[in-house]
């Protein structure tokens, strides 16, 4: 990771500046080049020298991915900056996921920098894009940046989520007030530095599969302060980004976090933040599960609608995301990730727990599978062996199939088998549960999914009709 330093033989300091940003052109500033870790930077190439296209490919093909500039010319890189990313946007020589691939590696490049090393000069770099983004929104219409959100089931990298958050809150901004054309630039500015205090937190704790204990959710609930504290210590004091920064997780009826705080004191901006963060969180393929498909995202979020997402907001951006497909229909991913409850992918302690089902009682909402299963207790996800055996009136049964048992709960459960079963069979389901017990129920099939999943297994949602848990094996 480039480090903002300062030459060891005198006072001048620097800043990183990732090669993508580089426009082709004449040079207003000095391009400083580190040839080991820890030396000083060394003179590049020098203002009035051209920095063309073939200098970056050679430094990339070396490894260097950052030049530095010194501090005292930074207005002039950002200058070039700014050049770069409108010469970029309309460029009718690249298509739209060309443009996405360079402002995003931008992006990315100086989200990784302000993270890892966070400067005044970093994240004025960061808000400079983030205007000239805005600028070209006003002056072309979304078609000039619709084109930046990444709809291909990303991985969830921090700072490529921190790029399409910005990008979709941008468009959220212009829908809901067109004529607002600085609320839009605030918003694209603060989807990209909303996510800043996580460079306090661990990847391993940001990538945990299942629920988090009550110490790590803890933990991860600073985040939104600590990138408050970030923000106030480098003197920004944009209260859009701050706000966005704050309260991105806070929900309506006040069973988010940090602060707990409900709609009388979440504003627009956080409102909005909150769909996209959650969104764009749900279609990106984490470490332990595919992406999701964005129309179940969507059917998701809904189950929160009134109590975590402002419905009019999330009904704007349910539009978005239609309108959006259409013009990323060859790069919509095909996802495996099953579509499950808002609750179950959304990490939270035990005590935010009872109150969302608190909440969803109140609210008419259940925990559903596929839309309209008949489940209403909370269900545990699992990927575990099971085997699976078809049974008659009597008792007697067919012999056992190999099956993969999906989620159980006190109610019913989900497996996936090569066997295809009928909807109202009744089926005995065996699976070592861990820590010496297995699980021994019955239960009738009412939901059979109408085709095959990608692995070419079929799915089944089942009610218990009989059930026991024993420290034997059944």
């Amino acid at each position: 990771m480039a480090i903002v330093g300062r030459d060891a033989a005198s006072t001048r300091a620097y800043f990183p500046a990732p090669l993508a940003s580089l426009d082709e052109s004449e040079l207003a500033m000095d391009l400083y080049i580190r040839t080991a870790p820890a030396a000083p930077p060394a003179l590049y190439r020098s203002v009035g020298l051209m920095f063309k296209e073939e200098d970056r490919a050679r430094l990339l093909e070396q490894g260097v991915e950052y030049l530095y500039i010194s501090v005292e010319q930074h207005s002039q890189y950002q200058a070039m900056l700014s050049n770069r990313v409108s010469n970029v946007l309309r460029d009718d020589s690249l298509n739209a996921q060309e443009r996405r691939d360079i402002v995003s590696g931008i992006c990315s490049k100086l989200v990784d920098d302000a993270m890892a090393n966070t400067s005044p000069e970093s994240l004025s770099s960061l808000f400079e894009v983030g205007n000239t983004i805005a600028q070209i929104a006003s002056e072309e219409g979304d078609a000039a940046f619709s084109c930046l959100l990444n709809m291909s089931g990303h991985d969830f990298y921090t700072a490529t989520h921190m790029m399409n958050v910005s990008i979709g809150c941008g468009l959220l901004a212009r829908a809901l007030r067109p004529r607002d054309t600085e609320f839009a630039a605030a918003m694209i500015r603060a989807g990209l530095v909303h996510d800043l205090g996580k460079a306090e937190i661990s990847g391993d704790l940001l990538n945990k599969e299942g629920k988090l204990t009550d110490e790590e959710f803890a933990t991860l609930k600073d985040h939104p302060l600590a990138g408050v504290r970030i923000l106030r210590e480098l003197s920004i004091d944009d209260p859009i980004a701050i706000e966005v920064t704050r309260d991105h997780h806070e929900h309506l009826k006040g069973t988010g976090y940090p602060r707990g705080i409900d709609a009388a004191k979440l504003g627009i901006p956080a409102r909005i933040a909150a769909v996209v963060d959650v969104y764009d969180a749900l279609t990106s393929a984490r470490p332990y599960r595919a992406p999701i498909a964005w129309e179940d995202a969507l059917r998701m979020m809904e189950e929160s609608r009134g109590s975590q997402f402002d419905p009019e907001i999330l009904d704007v951006w349910k539009g978005i995301v239609a309108e959006a497909s259409k013009e990323h229909s060859d790069e919509l991913p095909n996802p495996t990730a099953e579509a499950r409850s808002i609750d179950e992918v959304c990490p939270h302690d035990e005590s935010t727990a009872k109150a969302i089902l608190s909440i969803k009682k109140e609210m008419g909402i259940v925990t559903r599978f596929r839309g309209n299963e008949q489940r209403q207790a909370e269900r545990y996800p699992c990927d575990i062996r099971a085997a699976v055996a078809l049974m008659f009136k009597g008792g007697a049964e067919q012999e056992s199939v190999d099956a993969r048992l999906l989620d159980i709960s006190k109610s019913g459960l989900r497996f996936a088998s090569h066997k295809q079963f009928q909807k109202g069979a009744t089926v005995r389901v065996r699976a070592s549960v861990g820590k010496g017990k297995h699980l021994d129920t019955q239960a009738k099939i009412v939901r059979p999914l109408a085709a095959p999943n990608s692995d070419g297994l079929w799915e089944y949602g089942c009610l218990r009709v009989k059930s026991g848990e024993s420290s034997k094996a059944a």
